[in-house]
């Protein structure tokens, strides 16, 4: 938690270039790098959500994954510089390994789990996104 107050340090503080979702992690990552205010992991959180239907099947899941590897890159490239593209590198080789490794988990998995099958499958579908980040690139105004 933080103060209402600290949403004022981002312009806008949820960018809604993102249209698909990102706005979030992208304000997370502009308050820790910018304004040097860290986001702090609390795994004893609880958290209360109404999902509607559509949001659990596998195409959304699927479209979803993917989106969220795209993210991945994406949030790392909008950093600018060096070190950015060293970042963007790593996670696109991230998402090599986790779209072949899980890709092939998945594949053996299937005709005996189809439940672990899928989250092999979606696991391979966040590393696809992981390399095709720059097809989803928002255009900024800002």
């Amino acid at each position: 938690m933080f103060a209402r107050a600290t949403l004022t340090l981002v312009e806008p503080p949820f960018d809604t270039s993102f249209n698909a979702g990102g706005e979030d992690v992208w304000l997370f990552r502009q308050l820790d790098d910018v304004h040097h205010i860290p986001m702090i992991w609390c795994p004893g959180a609880l958290v209360h959500e109404l999902v509607p239907p559509h949001r659990a099947s596998i195409d959304f899941l699927r479209q979803r994954r993917f989106s969220d590897g795209q993210l991945r890159c994406l949030v790392e490239s909008d950093a600018g510089g060096i070190k950015a593209a060293g970042r963007v590198a790593l996670w696109m080789a991230i998402g090599v390994a986790q779209l072949v490794i899980f890709g092939i988990a998945s594949l053996i998995c299937h005709p005996v789990s189809k439940a672990h099958a899928v989250r092999y499958h979606l696991a391979a579908v966040g590393g696809a996104g992981k390399l095709l980040w720059w097809r989803r690139k928002p255009r900024r105004t800002v």
